[in-house]
Formats: C-alpha cells, sequence, structure tokens
C-alpha cells in the first residue's frame, strides 16, 4: 500500500534518517519523531496509517507509547511495529504484552521490514473497509433510504428510548401517526416516481416545521409516526393542526410540470407518565403506536385531511 503514511519513532538520528530513506524508497509518506512524546503529539495531530516504533527511549519507552496508543480508542487499531537490539525473544514478547502488532530486530534486514509493513497496511486497510461497510449497514437500518426520516426500526427505538424518559422525569409524551390522503391515486395516476418525489418534499416540509425535540420515521407506504416529547394532548392538537394546515396549503414540485398538492389525516395518542407505571415497555409501545394509528383511521372515517385524538 504505497502513499501511505508511516510514523517512525526513535531517539537516535542516524536510525530516524536510514529508516526514513529506505521508507520513502518506497514512496511511503514518513513523519519522524525523537521522542515517545513526539510520537503521541504527531499521532494526535494526525493519525497515520503505521507506526514503526523504537524499544529503549529515555523518559518514555517504545512500550509505554505503544500502551497509550492502544488505550485511546481512535488509535486502539493503529498498526505498530516495534524495533530492538535487544534480546529477541524476551523484547517481543513485552511488545506483544504492550499493543504491538510485529516485532523487529536490529540490524533491521529490509526484506524483513517492507513485508512486516504490507501485511500490516492491508489488514489495517481490511479494517477499514469492514468499517466502512458496518457505518454503511448502521446507515441504511437507522434511516429510510427514500426519504431519509428515521426507519420503522429506529423510530420505534426512539420511541421506547422517549418512554423510558417520559416515565423517569414525570413528562408527558404524544405522538402522532400521519397517512397521506388518497396517496395510492397518485401512485395509480402519475406513477410510482412522482409519488416518490411527494413524499421526499413533505417530508422534507415537515422537518422544517418540527421542533430539534421532536423526531420523525416512515413506518409504511405513506404513513410516519412523530414522536413528540415533553407534550401534552392539548399541546400535541396544537402542533398536529398545524401541521395538517401546512401541508394543505402548501405545493409539492415533482417531475410533473404542476406542483401537486395533498392533504393529510393524523391520529394522536398521549403516555401520561403517572399512568401505567406496571405496564412492560413493549407493550405500553405497542399501545401508543396502536391507538395514534386508530385515531388517524377515524379521522380518515371522518372525512380526511383532518385530525383524531
Amino acid at each position: 500500500m504505497q502513499n501511505a503514511s508511516i510514523l517512525i519513532v526513535d531517539d537516535a538520528p542516524a536510525n530516524l534518517e536510514l529508516l526514513k530513506a529506505l521508507l520513502e524508497s518506497r514512496h511511503y509518506k514518513v513523519i519522524t519523531a525523537s521522542s515517545g512524546a513526539q510520537a503521541l503529539a504527531a499521532i494526535k495531530d494526525s493519525i497515520p496509517d503505521l507506526v514503526v516504533l523504537d524499544v529503549m527511549m529515555p523518559e518514555m519507552s517504545g512500550y509505554e507509547v505503544c500502551q497509550a496508543i492502544r488505550q485511546d480508542p481512535k488509535t486502539m487499531l493503529l498498526p505498530v511495529v516495534m524495533l530492538s537490539a535487544l534480546d529477541p525473544d524476551l523484547e517481543k514478547v513485552k511488545g506483544l504484552e504492550a499493543g504491538a502488532d510485529d516485532f523487529l530486530s536490529k540490524p533491521i534486514r529490509q526484506a524483513e521490514l517492507f513485508a512486516k509493513i504490507n501485511s500490516l497496511l492491508r489488514i489495517a486497510n481490511i479494517h477499514r473497509e469492514s468499517e466502512k461497510n458496518l457505518n454503511l449497514l448502521e446507515t441504511l437500518t437507522k434511516y429510510d433510504p427514500l426519504t431519509k426520516s428515521f426507519s420503522r426500526t429506529e423510530i420505534l427505538h426512539q420511541l421506547s428510548i422517549e418512554i423510558d424518559r417520559s416515565q423517569r422525569n414525570k413528562h408527558y409524551l404524544s405522538l402522532m401517526v400521519m397517512d397521506i390522503d388518497y396517496f395510492k391515486n397518485i401512485n395509480d395516476q402519475y406513477g410510482h416516481q412522482v409519488g416518490d418525489e411527494v413524499l421526499v418534499s413533505l417530508v422534507r416540509h415537515i422537518h422544517t416545521t418540527l421542533r430539534s425535540t421532536d423526531s420523525m420515521g416512515r413506518i409504511g407506504g405513506e404513513e410516519f409516526l412523530i414522536l413528540l416529547p415533553e407534550t401534552n394532548i392539548e399541546g400535541a392538537i396544537e402542533i398536529a393542526e398545524r401541521l395538517r394546515s401546512d401541508v394543505a396549503k402548501a405545493t409539492f414540485k415533482t417531475s410533473l410540470s404542476i406542483p401537486m398538492q395533498i392533504t393529510m389525516s393524523i391520529g394522536l395518542a398521549m403516555l401520561n407518565p403517572h399512568h401505567h407505571l406496571n405496564t412492560a415497555q413493549d407493550v405500553l409501545l405497542s399501545d401508543l403506536v396502536n391507538q395514534a394509528d386508530m385515531s388517524m383511521y377515524a379521522a380518515k372515517q371522518n372525512g380526511r385531511n383532518q385530525i383524531a385524538a
């Protein structure tokens, strides 16, 4: 892995220059430090791809530097190769116990040095790719890929957190289930692409009107769940009515030449923190969502474009 950055740590200037020249001949970007303190400062400033670390240094040994690297969550997986002119077997055990990934005896053999560096950089690259994939998977699980609001799984997880907080702090918690009226007609008449564009525009519009403490997730095709912490039913009705009215007045741009207008039916439910103290959280969560959902269907049955609690 050429062009990788390697930090060399050695208190002997001649050793630093020799290693620097060797590594630069293979097109590595080399940083040098002549003490443990300098090494840790350099790592804090910019984390390299690998560290080549001498064992015997004054004030702070290579073992201590390696232990400090391993104790920092940001660098705990940073590859470290330790160097020593002392008893290789004994020093290797000490180095590995301190957290080193590999060990080289002085005088250094170039072929062995480059083989170990290439191997560790390759493993580090695999770790980075794995972490990227895990982060991507976490993002895909946490957010709805179309609207970028929370996914069903994540908004229900957030609801469980808010239920716990509500009961602990004795604050009301309200939630609303909202559904776009006649959304099937939009898909049937204009196609699913236009329907998707309406959903994206709607979520973007709603996010501008919610409070920073509120959260929103997509729980069905055109159905969304919004959490309103520290809000009683009167406050929730006020927020829902404002939201319903804003959406009914708004126009939503799509790939069509004419902007779309939609309405929503909204159902509300509230958790009173002084009640249901012995109810299991999963039961309480399910009941709250069901109540809000039933209220939303009541709003539909009563003519749509309205709220029900």
